[in-house]
């Protein structure tokens, strides 16, 4: 079963149930969703609170995932005493950019999950170019044993991919906050 978490990419970097998949609720709900999680999987959804739950439910179902199995809140989920609760590790542009020029062994892989188009109008040049849509396909060809840092526009993309890479098993996954209009405006 693949648990989704719609929190905000703030709330499930903090902490999150180990294993989940961050998939903020928002306007690509539905895109973000279908370029990472399987149609035929059970889903399970926490939500900071039922008004936000029931919606991403719904949305999952008329996106085509019929195995929607249950939401919950995050309060009651970290409630139980059996929850695993991990973190995803974020870090600023400025300690990407010193961690990506660090010693080979100890540098920062850079994954960069935005559109083409986006990329094709500026990138970090040392970035791997992975758009959110190929990810899951696209797992064989990244480094399990590097620090892998993930970066999209703003930070919700990248939560997802960072999320996502974290549950196939790519246990230095760190996401970039604020993405590349923090990079741009620190770091060019």
């Amino acid at each position: 079963m693949d648990v989704i978490d719609i929190r905000d990419p703030e709330s499930f970097a903090e902490s999150h149930l180990k294993g989940a998949i961050n998939i903020p609720m928002g306007p690509a709900f539905r895109q973000w969703a279908s370029a990472v999680l399987d149609e035929q999987a059970e889903l399970f959804v926490i939500a900071l609170d039922q008004q936000q739950g029931m919606p991403a439910v719904e949305m999952l179902l008329r996106a085509g995932f019929e195995q929607v199995v249950g939401h919950s809140t995050w309060d009651e989920i970290k409630k139980k005493p059996s929850s695993q609760v991990e973190n995803l590790p974020v870090i600023t542009v400025m300690e990407a950019a010193r961690q990506m020029d660090a010693e080979a062994e100890k540098a920062l892989y850079i994954i960069d999950v935005r559109t083409t188009a986006e990329w094709n109008a500026g990138h970090i040049v040392k970035a791997l170019h992975m758009p959110l849509s190929t990810l899951k396909d696209s797992l064989d060809s990244l480094p399990r044993d590097s620090d892998i840092g993930v970066i999209c526009g703003s930070g919700f993309r990248s939560s997802v991919a960072a999320s996502y890479l974290k549950k196939a098993g790519f246990a230095r996954v760190k996401n970039i906050q604020g993405g590349m209009q923090a990079w741009n405006t620190y770091c060019r």
